[in-house]
C-alpha cells in the first residue's frame, strides 16, 4: 500500500485527525493537481478549502452576526471554552495580550499622550511662581503614602479656576477620589 510520502504529499503541520480524515485517490485532481482527498465526500482538500475560504470572505458580515447571536445565547458555554482554552494554553495567552497591547499603544496614540503630557509639563511650569519653595514640594511629592497621589487642590488647568503649583496647593488624595476628582474644583 502506497502512502503519503510516496505520491510526494507533505504531511508537516497537519493535524493528526485531518490525516485520518484524508486519503490519496489513484489519480490527482483535474482542477488543481492535488493528490489529497476527503474520506467523507471524496472532495479534494485544496479546492474544497479554496471555495470555503471564498464563501467566508464573501458572507463575512452574516458569519459575524450569527456568531454574536450564538455568543449571546450560549453565554455561559462560550465562557466555559474560553477558560478551557485559556487553561490548556496559557503560555499562547500571555503572547496574544502583549501582542495586542503593544499594537493598541501604536504610534497614533503615543503621539496624542506626548501632547498630552507636554501640554501639562508646560501648564506646570507656567504655574510655578519664582517664590514657590521647591525643596518643600519635592519632598511632598517624595513623602506620598502608598495608595495616595498628590492632588493640587486648586487644579492647575480648570474650567473656571487655575491654581499654582505651590506646597499650599497640594494635598494627599486616595488615589480613586483623586481620579474621580480630576481637574474640577470643589
Amino acid at each position: 500500500m502506497k502512502t503519503f510520502l510516496d505520491f510526494g504529499i507533505d504531511l508537516k503541520g497537519r493535524s493528526g485527525e485531518e490525516v485520518k480524515k484524508t486519503y490519496v485517490p489513484k489519480a490527482p485532481c483535474k482542477k488543481c493537481g492535488s493528490s489529497l482527498r476527503f474520506k467523507s465526500n471524496y472532495g479534494c482538500v485544496e479546492c474544497l478549502r479554496g471555495h470555503s475560504r471564498k464563501y467566508h470572505a464573501d458572507h463575512r458580515e452574516q458569519q459575524l452576526e450569527r456568531m454574536k447571536a450564538w455568543t449571546k445565547e450560549n453565554a455561559d458555554k462560550n465562557r466555559a471554552n474560553s477558560r478551557r482554552w485559556y487553561d490548556n494554553n496559557k503560555a499562547k495567552a500571555a503572547e496574544l495580550r502583549n501582542k495586542y497591547r503593544a499594537n493598541r499603544w501604536d504610534e497614533h496614540y503615543r503621539l496624542i499622550y506626548r501632547a498630552y503630557s507636554s501640554k501639562r509639563r508646560a501648564a506646570l511650569l507656567q504655574r510655578t511662581p519664582a517664590w514657590a519653595d521647591f525643596d518643600a514640594i519635592a519632598s511632598f511629592y517624595a513623602h506620598c503614602p502608598v495608595g495616595f497621589h498628590v492632588d493640587h487642590e486648586v487644579p492647575l488647568i480648570g474650567k473656571t479656576v487655575c491654581g499654582l503649583h505651590v506646597i499650599e496647593n497640594l494635598q494627599y488624595l486616595p488615589a480613586l477620589e483623586n481620579l474621580k476628582k480630576g481637574n474640577r474644583y470643589e
